[in-house]
C-alpha cells in the first residue's frame, strides 16, 4: 500500500516557493517565446510547368538531388530502367544529375514529378536526344522513384503531361521510346497513352554479353483532322 505522509498545507498566508510560482506565473500568461522555437521550412519546390489532375510537372531544383540519388542507386529500378541494368555509384549519380538533370530541366527538356495535391516529389521525366540533329523527334524518358506511386496511374498522367508539351510548346512531331520487354507494365502504360510500337533490337550486356530486349515504340502529333473528329 502507498504510504501517505502528511503533507504541510499552504496557506493563503503562507507565500508560496518562489520557482513555483515563477512558473505558476509563466503558465498563466504565456512564455512568449514562441518565435524562438525552431520550425522545419517547406520544402523547395521548382517552378509549375504543366499541371494534371493528380500530378504536376515543375522545374528540378539543386534541392531534388538526394532524392534522386536514392532511386538511381536502387537495384530494382536499374533492372527496369538501366541499359547495364546496374545502379548508379553516388558519385555517378551526382554527376548525372548535375551535369544532365539540371541543366536539361532549365532549358524546358526534363521535368521533376510531383503530386498536384501535396507537391510531393515522386519521381523525373525528359525529352532528350532532340534538336537540329534529331530531326523533329524527342526520346522519351520517365521514372516512377517512390515505389508506394507505382501502379496508380500517375506515370500515365505525367507521361500524357510531358507528350503534351512535346507537341503544344516545344512543336515537335514526334515523341519516340524505348522499353525493357521485361517490363510489361510500363509497355501496358504507354499504349493507353497512344504509344505504338515500331521496332525492337537486342543489346548485349558486358562483361558476359547477356542479351536485354528492348521495344522500340513512338507517338505522333495529332493532326488537325484527328483534332476536328476529337471535338464532334
Amino acid at each position: 500500500m502507498q504510504d501517505l505522509e502528511a503533507r504541510p498545507m499552504t496557506t493563503s498566508t503562507q507565500k508560496p516557493d518562489g520557482k513555483l510560482a515563477g512558473l505558476r506565473s509563466m503558465f498563466r500568461r504565456g512564455s512568449g517565446d514562441e518565435d524562438d522555437i525552431e520550425t522545419t521550412p517547406p520544402p523547395e519546390i521548382g517552378d509549375l510547368v504543366r499541371s494534371g489532375e493528380r500530378v504536376v510537372l515543375r522545374r528540378h531544383l539543386a534541392s531534388n538531388r538526394a532524392v534522386f540519388q536514392r532511386w538511381y542507386a536502387d537495384p530494382e529500378i536499374a533492372y527496369l530502367l538501366r541499359h547495364d541494368l546496374t545502379p548508379l555509384s553516388e558519385r555517378q549519380s551526382r554527376g548525372y544529375f548535375d551535369t544532365i538533370i539540371l541543366p536539361m530541366s532549365l532549358q524546358g527538356h526534363c521535368f521533376a514529378i510531383h503530386l498536384r495535391d501535396t507537391d510531393e516529389l515522386i519521381g523525373s521525366t525528359a525529352l532528350t536526344d532532340s534538336g537540329a540533329n534529331h530531326g523533329n523527334s524527342a526520346l522519351f524518358r520517365i521514372l516512377i522513384g517512390e515505389k508506394w506511386a507505382w501502379e496508380k496511374g500517375y506515370g500515365s498522367e505525367a507521361t500524357r503531361l510531358v507528350v503534351d508539351q512535346a507537341f503544344e510548346v516545344l512543336g515537335l512531331e514526334e515523341v519516340q521510346l524505348e522499353v525493357f520487354r521485361h517490363n510489361p507494365r510500363a509497355i501496358a502504360a504507354y499504349k493507353k497513352v497512344g504509344f505504338l510500337r515500331t521496332g525492337a533490337h537486342t543489346e548485349y550486356i558486358p562483361p558476359n554479353g547477356d542479351p536485354l530486349h528492348v521495344v522500340e515504340m513512338a507517338i505522333q502529333r495529332p493532326t488537325d483532322a484527328h483534332l476536328d473528329s476529337d471535338e464532334q
